[in-house]
């Protein structure tokens, strides 16, 4: 009998909780949503008016990976190509955008301050906007990864890109990804 009336005492308790509970958001004493408690915006949100964005549709989409036995491949402090140069193609006679998702894997060196970067390379110029350092190699000679990914405009026609990397010291490379998407507009 007293089994039961423990059982019984639980679902009477959670009951009577969650009844205060509502009692006390309804008088306004009760836990406050997080939204509530958010701080408020750096300015007025109700004087800005939506731009809607440009829609783009995907028009053709180019990936580049790293083959087997790349891994541990030495650059210089040189801008190196990584992957091989790859026709694309924008269709769009008022022209493309060109999305690029620069995934690599850098390491293999013990140089402290050793910045590096991915750069876009598109009909043998460099294109990269704001193409920043992605950090510094690891001094201890482990690998580690970064991604960046920009967007360019491209013309109507045929149009040649690659991707590079660039460090301070010199780094070696393992596995890459990089992706290659054209948009119309």
């Amino acid at each position: 009998m007293k089994q039961l009336v423990k059982i019984g005492v639980l679902p009477v308790v959670a009951v009577v909780l969650f009844g205060v509970r509502h009692h006390l958001r309804a008088q306004g004493e009760g836990p406050k949503s997080i939204v509530a408690a958010a701080a408020p915006l750096a300015e007025d949100q109700t004087s800005l008016i939506a731009t809607p964005g440009i829609r783009h549709t995907l028009v053709a989409t180019y990936i580049n990976q790293a083959p087997v036995g790349v891994f541990g491949t030495e650059t210089g402090t040189v801008f190196q190509p990584v992957d091989n140069l790859t026709s694309i193609e924008c269709p769009v006679p008022a022209g493309c955008t060109l999305e690029v998702l620069q995934n690599m894997q850098v390491g293999g060196t013990d140089a402290v301050g050793n910045a590096w970067a991915t750069i876009l390379n598109v009909d043998g110029s460099i294109v990269s906007q704001g193409s920043t350092s992605l950090g510094d190699t690891l001094p201890d000679g482990n690998y580690s990864s970064a991604t960046y990914i920009q967007s360019v405009p491209l013309t109507h026609g045929t149009h040649t890109v690659r991707s590079l990397v660039v460090s301070a010291y010199g780094l070696k490379y393992g596995w890459y990804n990089f992706t290659y998407e054209v948009f119309a507009p």
